[in-house]
C-alpha cells in the first residue's frame, strides 16, 4: 500500500497536467473528461502527499523534497509551455497542412474565388447532430474557407435544434448549405468544396451570367435524347449558376444587353449578312461567342461555310474537309474520331497539356489576318499532333467529303498530299475595344472561339477524356471568369472534405493522446519504484 501511495503523487500530477492542457487547448471537446482528470489529479496528488508525510518532516528528507520539487517544477514548465502554445495558436492564424493528401488545403481555384469576395457573406450549413462525423467534416472544410476569407461567416447547425436559423435563411430541410450575400441567395445539397466555391461566386457576382443558345437557322437542339443533345452541358452550366436561354435575333434587332455569351451550335442554314451584322455589332461592344461548325458533307471546296458572314469578319474559316486520325489514341477504330492532344499556351487550355480531347467527325479551322481590322489577333487552342511513335500514322485532312463520309478507310494519297500540315481544331479570335469613357464595357475584350466540331460537346462525348474541362474552360474564358480556369500545374478540382471514420478517429485518439500519456506515466512509475527501494 505504501508503494501505491507513492505512485499516487506522479499519477495525480500527470492527470493535472493532462487536464489543464486539455482545458486550455480544446475546452469544447469532451469537457466532462478533462474535468474528471483534474478532479482525479487533485485527489491522487493529495493522497500522494499524505503518503509522503513522513518524508516531508524527516531530517533527511530534504534531498527527496528537492527531487520532488524539481519534478514539480518540470511539470509546471511543461504546463506553461502548453499554455503559451495555446496562446500563440489563438493569437496567430497561420495554418499548415501536413497531411499526405493535402486534405485541409483548398484548391487554387477556390482560393481565387475567396480573394474576389468584397462584401460580407453568410454561410449556413444545416446537418443533423445525429451524424457527428458529417458535421465534423463540414465544420472542418467550412472553417478552412472562413480562415482564408474573414468576410465569410460560417454557421454549422442542426436544423432540428435551430429552427430560427432555418427561418432566417428562408429554407427548410436538412443536409443543405445556404449562402447569402445582400439580397442574393444560393442553396445546394451537401458540402462539396467545388459547390461552395461556385455558390460564393454566384452570390458575389455583380450581375448574373446568362448564356444564349442561338436558334432559327437549324442549329443543334439542346433537348435531344440519344446522346445527340446537350443536356450534360446545360447541367454543368446550371451547376455553376449560368442561366441558359434560347435566342433568335432578326435583322434590325439587338442582342439582349444581359447576354454574357452566345453559342452557335452548327446551324444548317447560312447566316445572312444582315443577321451577321447584328451579332458583329454586339461583339464589337465587347461581346463573346462560341461557334461550333460541324463538317458539311454537301459543301463544295470553293463554297463558303454557313457561318462565313460572321466568322470572316473575325478572320476565322472552318476548312471544307474531314480530319482523319489513324493513331487510335482512345481505342476508337474509326479514324474519323479525332484526338486533340496539342494544347496552346492560352490561359483557357494551358492546364490541359498532357490530356486528350475527342472530336468525332471534325473539320480543321483556319485563321487569317482581317484586312479591315488589324487589331484582331488569333490564338490556336487545340491542335492535332503528329504520330508520336513515328510509324507513318500522322493525321491528315481529306477534302473529298463524299468519299470521307462513306468510308473510314485511310486514303494514303490524301495523307501524303496533306504532307504534315498543322491541323487546328479550335482557334480563338480576340480584340480589345475602347468604348466611350465611363461605359461599363470600357476596356472589355471581344472574344470569339471557333471549333470545327459540335459533337465534342454533346451528351455522348461530353464526359469523354478532357472534353468537359475543355468546354467549361472555354465558357469561363469567354464569360470573363478566368479565375475558374485551372491553371497549368494545378491539379484537378476538387474533393469533399475529409470524413474520418470511427475506427480512424479511435486510432488517431490513441496515437495522439493515449500513447504519449501511457509512456509518460510508465516513466514516472519506473522512476518512483527505483527511488522507493
Amino acid at each position: 500500500m505504501k508503494k501505491l501511495g507513492f505512485l499516487a503523487w506522479p499519477l495525480g500530477l500527470s492527470l493535472l497536467v493532462v487536464g489543464a492542457g486539455w482545458a486550455s487547448l480544446a475546452p469544447r471537446a469532451l469537457p466532462w473528461l478533462y474535468r474528471g482528470a483534474l478532479l482525479a489529479g487533485l485527489v491522487l496528488a493529495a493522497i500522494g502527499l499524505w503518503a509522503r508525510r513522513d518524508t516531508l518532516f524527516a531530517p533527511g528528507g530534504g534531498k527527496k523534497m528537492r527531487l520532488g520539487a524539481s519534478a514539480m517544477a518540470g511539470t509546471g514548465m511543461a504546463l506553461v509551455i502548453l499554455l503559451l502554445v495555446n496562446f500563440a495558436a489563438a493569437r496567430y492564424r497561420d495554418q499548415w497542412d501536413l497531411t499526405r493528401t493535402r486534405a485541409f488545403t483548398l484548391h487554387p481555384v477556390t482560393l481565387r474565388v475567396l480573394e474576389k469576395i468584397e462584401d460580407p457573406v453568410d454561410v449556413y450549413a444545416f446537418f443533423p447532430a445525429s451524424d457527428p462525423l458529417t458535421v465534423r467534416a463540414v465544420r472542418e472544410l467550412y472553417d478552412v474557407f472562413a480562415y482564408h476569407q474573414p468576410l465569410l461567416k460560417v454557421v454549422v447547425a442542426d436544423p432540428n435544434r435551430r429552427p430560427d436559423l432555418l427561418a432566417k435563411a428562408g429554407v427548410s430541410g436538412t443536409n443543405i448549405t445556404v449562402v447569402l450575400s445582400g439580397d442574393r441567395k444560393v442553396v445546394f445539397p451537401g458540402y462539396d468544396e467545388a459547390d461552395l466555391a461556385a455558390a460564393l461566386l454566384e452570390v458575389t457576382r455583380k450581375e448574373p451570367k446568362k448564356v444564349y443558345w442561338v436558334i432559327g437557322h437549324g442549329e443543334r437542339e439542346i433537348d435531344v435524347p440519344g446522346g445527340r443533345g446537350f443536356l450534360r452541358f446545360r447541367q454543368e452550366l446550371k451547376k455553376e449558376y449560368y442561366r441558359l436561354e434560347t435566342l433568335s435575333v432578326a435583322p434590325g434587332e439587338q442582342v439582349p444587353a444581359d447576354a454574357s455569351l452566345l453559342v452557335f451550335a452548327d446551324p444548317s442554314k447560312s447566316l445572312s449578312p444582315a443577321e451577321a451584322a447584328v451579332y458583329d455589332r454586339w461583339l464589337r461592344q465587347g461581346g463573346r461567342a462560341l461557334v461550333l461548325v460541324d463538317v458539311d458533307f454537301a459543301q463544295r471546296e470553293d463554297e463558303a461555310n454557313r457561318m462565313a458572314a460572321l466568322l470572316d469578319r473575325w478572320g476565322l474559316r472552318p476548312f471544307p474537309g474531314l480530319v482523319f486520325d489513324p493513331r487510335s489514341r482512345t481505342g476508337e477504330k474509326d479514324p474519323r474520331v479525332v484526338v486533340g492532344d496539342v494544347f496552346g499556351n492560352h490561359a483557357a487550355v494551358s492546364s490541359l497539356k498532357g490530356s486528350l480531347a475527342v472530336f468525332p467527325f471534325a473539320r480543321p479551322v483556319e485563321f487569317f489576318e482581317v484586312p479591315d481590322d488589324r487589331q484582331i489577333f488569333h490564338h490556336v487552342l487545340v491542335r492535332v499532333g503528329p504520330d508520336p511513335e513515328g510509324k507513318g500514322r500522322d493525321p491528315y485532312v481529306d477534302t473529298n467529303l463524299a468519299r470521307a463520309e462513306g468510308s473510314a478507310a485511310v486514303d494514303e494519297d490524301a495523307r501524303r498530299a496533306w504532307g504534315g500540315k498543322p491541323i487546328n481544331l479550335a482557334v480563338a479570335a480576340f480584340r480589345k475595344f475602347e468604348p466611350p469613357p465611363g461605359s461599363k464595357l470600357a476596356g472589355r475584350e471581344a472574344r470569339v472561339v471557333c471549333i470545327g466540331d459540335a459533337d465534342f460537346l454533346d451528351d455522348e462525348y461530353f464526359d469523354t477524356q478532357a472534353n468537359r474541362e475543355l468546354a467549361m474552360n472555354l465558357v469561363h474564358w469567354l464569360t470573363g471568369e478566368e479565375l475558374l480556369i485551372r491553371r497549368e500545374g494545378e491539379k484537378r478540382f476538387a474533393r469533399q472534405a475529409m470524413k474520418v471514420t470511427p475506427d480512424q478517429w479511435r486510432f488517431a485518439f490513441a496515437m495522439v493522446l493515449t500513447l504519449p500519456i501511457a509512456i509518460f506515466l510508465a516513466g514516472w512509475v519506473v522512476w518512483f519504484l527505483r527511488r522507493s527501494k
